[in-house]
């Protein structure tokens, strides 16, 4: 055999290779959707099943504690953020504002002794 057909044997090969792997691909993907379609089948069956067992005064209260649930989670998650917010916003206000009274007077001090200086070179004092 030529070394050019030696190649195309090996690359004919090489892709009946990836051709194998690829229909078992296939299969796999055909078992997987066959058991998610069962398996949405069994939760049909099972919520009727159940719609069955209760009676609508439940049904009515079931759906209310959900309700409840779900909002008592979406005012908290809002005062959650609401509260992160506010925090935020004292936090910034402090760092902006923060300063004690001793450096504030400390500062004037100064201010005040440098514009007696000033005063006195011009003749006011």
């Amino acid at each position: 055999m030529t070394p050019q057909a030696e190649a195309l044997c090996d690359r004919i090969a090489e892709q009946e290779k990836r051709i194998a792997r690829h229909a078992e691909r296939e299969a796999k993907l055909k078992a997987c959707k066959k058991i998610i379609k069962e398996i949405k089948e069994r939760k049909e069956k099972l919520v009727e099943e159940a719609r069955n067992k209760i009676d609508s005064a439940e049904a009515r209260q079931l759906i209310l504690a959900r309700w409840e649930r779900t909002l008592y989670t979406t005012v908290e998650e809002y005062l959650a953020q609401y509260s992160r917010a506010l925090r935020s916003s004292l936090e910034n206000l402090w760092e902006k504002y923060h300063q004690p009274l001793y450096s504030i007077l400390k500062e004037r001090d100064a201010v005040s002794i440098e514009l007696a200086g000033y005063l006195m070179e011009l003749g006011y004092e």
